[in-house]
């Protein structure tokens, strides 16, 4: 055999991991969970639109308190050079002071802790025009704004599920003007109408008043 035939015959290189793209989300349900466990529902990484090193977050199924809906709420890492950093750097926990000085709020006073990631369901999205299900937050807690994430949750054989989605800065007085936009309406609607105003958002902002943690306050 030749020795060009040898080479040819060499086994290919492995195939290069996909590299991380800004501003995305992948998931997939936690392998290790099970009915009474205390692990995860759901575990992937995401990146943020102006960085695509990925940060590891984990998920789990919770519901309101006040009215009983289904959402899911859990934590972001940071970045590994943010982590080793931190390290090298012998960087203390954050205290309960700073946590508190770098939780956000969304524009109706919805309290977003540091590296906090919260999911609502999008009660009018609509599947067959590909409207995402799920909607919700992060907060980076470094001083930079809250992200947005914009999520589809789709079989994945079985009864088991995938998170995909993209994630996007927050705009705050976007979603303040969505809101006075909505109170003028209601108050301009006869009063049969006002109990049950339009929704014109496709599930939106407007439904974490449905949470616990709500906190009415200014933009910090």
């Amino acid at each position: 055999m030749s020795r060009i035939t040898q080479l040819r015959e060499l086994p290919s290189a492995a195939p290069q991991p996909e590299k991380p793209k800004p501003g995305v989300l992948r998931g997939k349900q936690n392998v290790y969970w099970s009915e009474g466990s205390k692990q995860p529902r759901f575990r992937g990484t995401f990146t943020l639109p102006n960085n695509a090193e990925p940060r590891a977050f984990s998920l789990w199924v919770d519901k309101s308190r006040e009215k009983g809906n289904i959402y899911l709420s859990g934590s972001g890492s940071d970045t590994a050079t943010n982590a080793l950093d931190k390290m090298a750097n012998k960087t203390p926990p954050l205290t309960d002071e700073q946590k508190l000085e770098l939780t956000q709020h969304t524009a109706d006073g919805f309290a977003v802790k540091p590296h906090q990631i919260v999911l609502f369901q999008a009660k009018n999205a609509d599947p067959s025009n590909n409207q995402p299900g799920l909607y919700g937050y992060y907060n980076p807690a470094d001083g930079s704004p809250l992200h947005r994430f914009d999520v589809w949750m789709r079989p994945a054989g079985g009864d088991r599920y995938e998170l995909s989605g993209n994630t996007s800065e927050y705009d705050f007085d976007k979603h303040l003007e969505r809101l006075k936009a909505r109170e003028a309406e209601q108050s301009a609607a006869p009063p049969e109408a006002a109990a049950e105003p339009p929704n014109t958002d496709n599930g939106d902002e407007d439904q974490e008043d449905e949470q616990p943690t709500r906190k009415r306050t200014h933009r910090r």
